[in-house]
C-alpha cells in the first residue's frame, strides 16, 4: 500500500512539473488548420465554393484577386472567432500557412513577407506609401436591401505598435447604386467600427499600448470591448493562432438596392514593418436571400442531392435520396476524372490521389441532373 501511494505521489508530481515547464501540453488541444493557397486559381476557387457558396453562379461574376496567393487559406474549425460558421477564408499580410502556428514569447514572430503589391484606397485610408497588399474582389446581386459580411481583425502588432502611425490597413469597400463614398468608384467602406466609420485596425481597437508578450499586457481601453487577447500564454487562443491579438466577430453593414450589380473589394496591406503582419478572417457562407454570412446548408433545397465537405481533402461525401444514380468528376477544361454508380444514402468519393484544385460535380438519375463545384485541396 505505502509503494502504491509513492508511486501515485511521484506521478502526480511529474504531472503537475510536465504541465509547468510545458503548458502547451496540459491543454485541450484545437483543431484550428489553415491549408494555405498555392495559386490564383485556388484563391478564386476557394472565393466562389466559401464565401459565395450559396449564390447562384447567375448572381456572382468577375471574382478576381491580386497579390501573392500563399497570403491567402482555407480555415476550419475556427470556432474561436465566434461565427455561426466554423469555416472560412484568411487573408494575410504574411504567408497564410503561418496564421494555425502557436503564439510565441517574441516579438515579430508572424511569417515575412509576400510579394504583394499597393491599393489605392488602402493608400488613401493609411496617407502613406503600403505593401504586401492582398485584395479579393467579386461582383454580386442581392435579393433584398442590405447586405451583411462577418469578419475578424488580427495583427500581430498588439502590443507594441497601437499607437503607431504604420499600423496596417485593411478594408471592405462596396460599390455600386445608391453608394456614394469616398474610394474608388464612390464606394463606401464596410469595415468599420460598429456605430462609428473609423476603420477597423491596431490603432482603434487596442488595450493601449505596451506590455510584453507572455508577462503582461496593457490596461487601457481604444474600442477594447471589441478586442481578444492573445498575447498571453493563458489566453484562450494562444497555442493555435499567431496573432497577438484579434477581434470579436464584426459585421459589414450597408444598404443595397434589390436585383441591383454591386461590386465588393475585400483588401488588407501592411504599412511599414512587414514583420508584424496582420489578417482578415472571413467568415464561410453567402451573400444572397437577406445578405448574411451564414453557415452551408448540408442539403440543397431539393432535399435530394448533398456533398460534404466542400472544400475537400482527401474524401467528399455524396448524399442521395434517389436510387440508380452516378456520379462524375469532371475537370475545368471538360476532362473525366472519376465516374461511378451511387447506392441510396451516403456515398465516400476518394480524393486523395487527385490534383488540388476545382472540379464540376455532376450528380445524375432519374429525376433530373444536379451540378456542384467542388474544390479539392
Amino acid at each position: 500500500m505505502k509503494k502504491r501511494l509513492l508511486f501515485l505521489k511521484i506521478l502526480l508530481t511529474n504531472v503537475l512539473l510536465w504541465i509547468l515547464f510545458f503548458p502547451s501540453t496540459g491543454r485541450a488541444q484545437n483543431n484550428f488548420n489553415i491549408v494555405q493557397c498555392q495559386s490564383e486559381e485556388e484563391v478564386i476557387a476557394l472565393i466562389d465554393t466559401v464565401l459565395l457558396y450559396n449564390v447562384d453562379d447567375a448572381f456572382k461574376q468577375n471574382i478576381s484577386f491580386t497579390g501573392d496567393p500563399k497570403a491567402v487559406g482555407y480555415y476550419s474549425e475556427g470556432g474561436l472567432f465566434g461565427f455561426d460558421n466554423a469555416e472560412g477564408i484568411a487573408l494575410s499580410t504574411g504567408f497564410s500557412g503561418s496564421l494555425d502556428n502557436a503564439n510565441t514569447c517574441s516579438g515579430a514572430n508572424a511569417s515575412s513577407n509576400t510579394s504583394g503589391g499597393s491599393d489605392p484606397d488602402l493608400a488613401t485610408m493609411a496617407e502613406m506609401s503600403i505593401n504586401d497588399a492582398v485584395i479579393v474582389e467579386f461582383d454580386f446581386r442581392p435579393s433584398t436591401d442590405s447586405v451583411k459580411l462577418n469578419y475578424v481583425f488580427a495583427s500581430e502588432e498588439y502590443h507594441e505598435l497601437v499607437n503607431s502611425a504604420n499600423n496596417d490597413v485593411f478594408g471592405i469597400f462596396l460599390s455600386g447604386p445608391g453608394i456614394d463614398g469616398e474610394f474608388t468608384n464612390n464606394a463606401i467602406n464596410m469595415g468599420t467600427i460598429p456605430g462609428s466609420g473609423d476603420p477597423v485596425n491596431a490603432g482603434t481597437v487596442n488595450f493601449g499600448e505596451g506590455g510584453v508578450t507572455c508577462t503582461g499586457k496593457p490596461d487601457s481601453c481604444v474600442n477594447c470591448q471589441y478586442l481578444h487577447d492573445n498575447s498571453q500564454s493563458e489566453d484562450t487562443a494562444f497555442y493555435f493562432l499567431i496573432y497577438d491579438g484579434y477581434t470579436t466577430a464584426l459585421d459589414a453593414l450597408a444598404e443595397v438596392q434589390p436585383g441591383q450589380w454591386y461590386h465588393v473589394k475585400i483588401a488588407i496591406a501592411d504599412i511599414g514593418t512587414p514583420g508584424f503582419d496582420s489578417g482578415i478572417f472571413l467568415s464561410g457562407g453567402t451573400i444572397s436571400g437577406d445578405t448574411v454570412i451564414t453557415g452551408k446548408p448540408e442539403i440543397y433545397p431539393d432535399d435530394r442531392f448533398r456533398i460534404i465537405p466542400n472544400p475537400a481533402g482527401d474524401y467528399v461525401n455524396v448524399k442521395v435520396r434517389e436510387k440508380n444514380a452516378f456520379v462524375k468528376l469532371t475537370a475545368l477544361d471538360g476532362r473525366l476524372i472519376l465516374e461511378q454508380s451511387l447506392t441510396e444514402g451516403d456515398n465516400n468519393i476518394q480524393l486523395s490521389s487527385l490534383p488540388r484544385g476545382m472540379y464540376i460535380v455532376t450528380v445524375q438519375s432519374e429525376n433530373g441532373v444536379h451540378l456542384k463545384k467542388l474544390l479539392h485541396y
